[in-house]
C-alpha cells in the first residue's frame, strides 16, 4: 500500500504516561502548536494527511486510546499500525496477534526454516562463515522449539556462539532465562535480555493476574478451561486477560480450546513461583486434578469409549508425567493408586512400553522401601505387576519374569488374589516361551478361577486366551478355538473392546495354521476395525500375522508391505527379537520375489541381533533362513553349512519339529550337492522325531507344502493339518521330485 504522505515510525517506549504521546507525536510530525491545544493542532494537522502511523509499545499509553480514536474521526486517511502487549478495546482496532516463528517438526531440511535461518543470520554476524555441522543443526531445532520461536531470543542465543558451542547452549536455554542476553549498545536496555521482556510484562499485569500466571507453570503441554480453573483459579476473564497480553496462547483448532504457556513465560512463571514459596503447594493440586482424570478413564479404557480415553491421555500425557512424578515426589500413595491401572493400559495401547517402564520404575524406588513395602503392598504388588507385563510386551527374555516372581511372592504374603492371579498369569505369559507347557496350564487355570471369583471380566479373557494357547501347542487347535471364542465373547458381553483384541487376533493365527485362510482373513480384517474404534495403534504382532497370511496365500507383495510396517511398528515398540523375527520374513520375502542380495543382508541382520543377544533359538532358526536363501541362490555348499548349522542347534534345544525341518531341507542340498550316502540316515531320524506330542512348539516350525519328497513323507506322516508357516511357501527355483 502506497501513503502519498509516507510513514512515520513512533517509539513510545520512553514516553512516560499517556499525557506524554501528544508531545511526542507533535515533536516526531514537527508540528507547532503555539498557544493552541496540543491535541486539537495535532488532529488538525493530520486532517487532510495520506499517511501511516507506526505507534511501537503502546500498552503503558493505553488510557489514551481515545486520542487515536479521535485521530481517525478527523483525518479519515491516517492509518494507524500499533504494537502492544494487550488490546486497546477501540472499535476501530483490528487485532493480529504476533506469535514466535513456526518451527515444523518434520522438515527434512532445517536450513529452510525461518527460526533456523533468523539464528544462522545472526551468529554469521558475530562469528562470519559460520556453518553448522548436521548434529549441530539438530540442537539448533531444539534451541528453537525451546524458545517458541521468538525472534529476540534467537537472536540473543545466536549472538553467544562465538563463545559457546550450541549444544550447551540448547540445553541452557531449556532452564536458564539469564542465558538470553546481550551487552549490545544499540539495543534498549528491555530488549537486551529475555528476563526483561517478562520482567516489563510482569509489571504490566495486576496482583491477580500474576498470581494466576504462575500458578499456571505447573502445567506441561498445555491445558484445558477447566484445569486452569481447577488448579490455577482462573476465571474466564481471568484467561482472556493472559490471552489478550501475549502471555498465554490458544490453540481454537482443538476439539476443546486449549492453551499454553510460552516456554520462556514458563521458566520465568516457575521462577517467581519459587521465589513465593508456592512450588509444592501448587505440584500437588496439579497432581491431584490429573490422577482424578487418569483415573476417571479407567472405565473408558475397558469400554467402546476406549478411543476417546486414549486420545484424552495422550493430549494429556506431560501433565499426566508431571503429577505422577508428584505424586512420588510427595509421596501421595493415593495419587499413584489412581493412576497406576490406567497409566498401564495407555503406554501398553500407545506403544509408549518404555516410557511406561520408566514412570513404574521411579515408583519402586520409593515403594521398595522397608516401611512403604509394609504399608502400601497392593500398589507395589500392582507396579510390579505392569512392569512385568509392560517388560514382556517388549521381549519374552527380559526381567519382566522377575517382577511376576515378586508381585507373587507379595501376594502370597499378603493375601492379595488380585495381585496372585495377575502374577500367575504373567509367569504363564513367560512360560509359553520357554516351553514350560506344565507351568502355563497349572498357572493359567489358577488365574481363570481367581479372575472368575472376584468377576474380573479382563482377567478372564487373557486367563482363557492363554489356556488357548496352550491348546494350540499342544496340537488341539479346536480346544484352542474354543479358548478364544469365549475369550471373545467375554469382552463382547462387558463391552471391554480392547481386551479381546488379543483372542480375536489369535483366532486369525489359528486359522492361518489350519489352513483357513479366508477365515482368518475375516478375523484380521474385524482386528483392524476394532484397533480403528478404539484409537489403540496396531501392534507389529498383528501387521506379522498378516503378513504370514497373505505370504502363504502366495501374495508376496502384500505380505513384504504387511512386514515392512511390522518392523517399523516393533522398532518403535523396542522388541529387538520380535524385530529380528520380522526380519527373518522380510528376508524369506524378498529371496521369493528373486531380491537374493537383499534377503541375506536383512537375515544376517537378524542373525546379528540372535547372536548379540545370545539367542540361541534365534540364531538357529535364521540359520535355516540363510540356507534356504543360499539353496534359492544356487550355493548349496553354504546352504548345507546354515542348514547343518542350524540342525545341530536345534539338537541342542531339543526342538524336535526345528530338528525335522533342518534334516529336511539339508536332505535337499546334500542330493543338490550329490551326497546322497547321508541322506537315509538323515531321513531315519526325522522320522524317528515325528511325535508332536513330546514337543509342543515343535509345529512352530513345520513346512506345510514340503518342497521335496523327504519333507512329503514328513508331512504323509504327520498326523495334523496344523504347521506355523515359517517355511510354508514352495521355493521358485527347485521344484523336482525326489523318488
Amino acid at each position: 500500500m502506497h501513503f502519498i504522505n509516507g510513514m512515520v515510525f513512533v517509539p513510545l517506549a520512553d514516553v512516560p504516561n499517556p499525557a506524554g504521546l501528544v508531545p511526542a507525536l507533535a515533536q516526531l510530525l514537527d508540528v507547532t502548536t503555539g498557544q493552541n491545544d496540543p491535541a486539537q493542532s495535532l488532529t488538525h494537522y493530520l486532517r487532510n494527511k495520506e499517511m501511516l502511523l507506526v505507534l511501537d509499545n503502546f500498552e503503558h499509553l493505553a488510557a489514551a486510546g481515545s486520542f487515536l480514536t479521535k485521530i481517525l474521526a478527523e483525518a479519515p486517511h491516517i492509518k494507524m499500525l500499533v504494537t502492544c502487549r494487550e488490546p486497546l478495546y477501540l472499535a476501530a482496532e483490528w487485532r493480529l496477534n504476533l506469535e514466535g516463528m513456526p518451527v515444523p517438526p518434520d522438515e527434512a531440511d532445517p536450513t529452510r526454516i525461518e527460526a533456523v535461518q533468523l539464528f544462522l543470520q545472526t551468529a554469521r554476524q558475530v562469528s562470519p562463515g559460520y556453518t553448522p555441522t548436521p548434529t549441530e543443526l539438530t540442537y539448533i531445532l531444539t534451541l528453537c522449539r525451546a524458545v517458541g520461536g521468538m525472534p529476540l531470543a534467537l537472536k540473543l542465543a545466536a549472538a553467544r556462539v562465538r563463545g559457546v558451542p550450541v549444544k550447551e547452549l540448547a540445553a541452557e536455554v531449556q532452564h536458564n532465562l539469564d542465558s538470553l542476553a546481550t551487552h549490545m549498545r544499540d539495543l534498549p536496555p528491555r530488549q537486551r535480555s529475555v528476563r526483561a521482556i517478562f520482567d516489563y510484562t510482569w509489571q504490566l499485569m495486576d496482583e491477580e493476574e500474576r498470581k494466576i500466571n504462575t500458578a499456571m507453570s505447573v502445567f506441561r503441554g498445555g491445558f484445558t478451561r477447566q484445569a486452569a480453573r481447577d488448579v490455577a483459579n482462573a476465571d474466564d476473564l481471568a484467561i482472556a486477560g493472559l490471552v489478550e497480553c501475549g502471555v498465554v496462547l490458544v490453540d481454537r483448532a482443538a476439539e476443546e480450546s486449549r492453551y499454553t504457556l510460552h516456554r520462556l513465560a514458563q521458566q520465568f512463571g516457575a521462577e517467581k513461583l519459587e521465589a513465593r514459596g508456592q512450588i509444592g503447594e501448587m505440584a500437588g493440586r496439579h497432581a491431584e486434578y490429573f490422577a482424578e482424570l487418569v483415573g476417571a478413564q479407567l472405565p473408558a479404557l475397558a469400554s467402546s469409549q476406549h478411543r476417546d480415553a486414549i486420545h484424552l491421555l495422550r493430549r494429556e500425557w506431560d501433565n499426566v508425567r508431571r503429577a505422577w512424578d508428584t505424586a512420588i515426589e510427595q509421596e501421595r500413595f493415593d495419587l499413584l493408586e489412581k493412576m497406576v491401572v490406567s497409566i498401564g493400559i495407555f503406554t501398553e495401547s500407545g506403544a509408549f512400553l518404555h516410557e511406561g517402564i520408566q514412570l513404574y520404575r521411579r515408583a519402586t524406588d520409593l515403594l521398595e522401601l522397608s516401611q512403604n513395602k509394609q504399608t502400601h503392598p497392593r500398589l507395589l504388588g500392582m507396579v510390579w505387576g505392569w512392569l512385568g507385563r509392560l517388560h514382556y510386551n517388549i521381549s519374552p527374555e527380559s526381567e519382566g519374569e522377575q517382577y511376576y516372581h515378586q508381585q507373587l511372592v507379595l501376594a502370597l504374603e499378603t493375601s492379595d488374589p488380585l495381585n496372585k492371579a495377575t502374577a500367575l498369569l504373567g509367569l504363564a505369559g513367560f512360560a509359553t516361551d520357554h516351553n514350560r507347557w506344565g507351568e502355563v496350564i497349572t498357572n493359567s487355570q489358577a488365574a481363570l478361577e481367581i479372575f472368575t471369583e472376584l468377576n474380573h471380566h479382563r482377567g478372564r479373557m487373557e486367563a482363557m486366551t492363554m489356556l488357548g494357547v496352550s491348546n494350540a501347542a499342544h496340537y488341539t487347535p479346536d480346544e484352542a478355538e474354543k479358548c478364544y471364542l469365549q475369550a471373545v465373547d467375554i469382552g463382547r458381553k462387558t463391552g471391554n473392546v480392547r481386551a479381546y483384541l488379543h483372542p480375536l487376533v489369535n483366532l486369525g493365527y489359528l486359522a492361518t495354521d489350519t489352513g483357513q485362510y479366508a477365515k482368518a482373513k475375516a478375523y484380521f480384517q474385524e482386528a483392524d476395525v476394532l484397533f480403528e474404534q478404539t484409537g489403540t495403534k496396531k501392534t507389529g504382532r498383528l501387521l506379522y500375522l498378516r503378513g504370514r497370511l497373505a505370504a502363504f496365500m502366495g501374495e508376496y507383495e502384500d505380505a513384504l508391505h504387511y512386514f515392512e510396517q511390522s518392523r517399523a511398528v516393533r522398532v518403535l515398540e523396542g522388541s529387538a527379537f520380535a524385530v529380528a523375527r520380522t526380519d527373518r520374513w522380510l528376508g524369506r520375502i524378498h529371496q521369493l520375489l528373486g531380491d537374493v542380495d537383499t534377503a541375506r543382508q536383512i537375515i544376517q541382520r537378524s542373525l546379528k541381533v540372535g547372536m548379540e543377544t545370545e539367542h540361541p533359538s534365534s540364531i538357529e532358526i535364521a540359520l535355516s533362513h540363510l540356507g534356504l536363501t543360499e539353496e534359492a541362490a544356487g550355493n548349496f555348499a553354504l546352504a548345507r553349512k546354515h542348514f547343518s548349522e542350524a540342525l545341530d542347534l536345534s539338537r541342542e534345544l531339543n526342538r524336535r519339529g526345528d530338528v525335522i525341518f533342518n534334516i529336511a531341507n539339508l536332505t535337499r542340498v546334500l542330493i543338490q550337492l550329490g551326497e546322497l550316502d547321508a541322506i537315509p540316515a538323515g531321513l531315519r531320524e526325522g522320522f524317528a522325531a515325528l511325535n508332536p506330542a513330546t514337543d509342543p512348539r515343535g509345529r512352530s516350525t513345520y513346512s506345510r507344502p514340503m518342497r521335496h519328497t523327504a519333507l512329503q513323507l514328513v508331512k504323509k506322516n504327520f498326523p495334523f493339518r496344523y504347521w506355523s508357516l515359517s517355511c510354508i511357501i514352495p521355493s521358485r527355483r527347485q521344484k523336482q521330485s525326489i523318488e
